[in-house]
């Protein structure tokens, strides 16, 4: 489910976010955080303006890409977690410009056959795991 338009905005006018999350499908220095949609752009510009922390989490390949709608400057981005495909200069760029970058060695995702079950998922590297109570 997607929240957009009018009424996610007027939604939030009442939130405050310690931190937010975003997923983006570019980001650059000269170009900012960027996504797809438009819809989605305006929504998560009212997110980041919210938000007293904004991390973004990106593979690696859309550090070299724009995209059509830009959802706020770097100078918003706090923070960055991507993989270690990541093009050293645009880690380097993106670190001159202010913001915190984590890179992650990429490890190959084990292949999950069939469905996941209540309290199974995958973790951030791909991998089946059980939630245990």
């Amino acid at each position: 489910y997607e929240l957009h338009g009018p009424f996610a905005a007027r939604v939030l006018e009442d939130l405050r976010m310690e931190l937010m999350i975003l997923g983006v499908n570019a980001l650059t220095v000269e170009g900012g955080a960027q996504c797809k949609h438009l819809g989605e752009a305006g929504i998560n510009a009212e997110m980041v303006q919210r938000s007293d922390r904004v991390l973004v989490v990106a593979t690696s390949e859309k550090l070299a890409q724009s995209a059509l709608a830009r959802i706020c400057p770097i100078t918003d981005v706090d923070e960055l977690i991507t993989d270690s495909g990541a093009d050293p200069a645009a880690v380097a760029a993106l670190r001159a410009a202010g913001v915190e970058v984590v890179v992650v060695d990429v490890v190959a995702p084990v292949p999950v056959v069939g469905s996941l079950g209540p309290g199974e998922g995958l973790d951030v590297t791909g991998r089946a795991f059980l939630e245990t109570q």
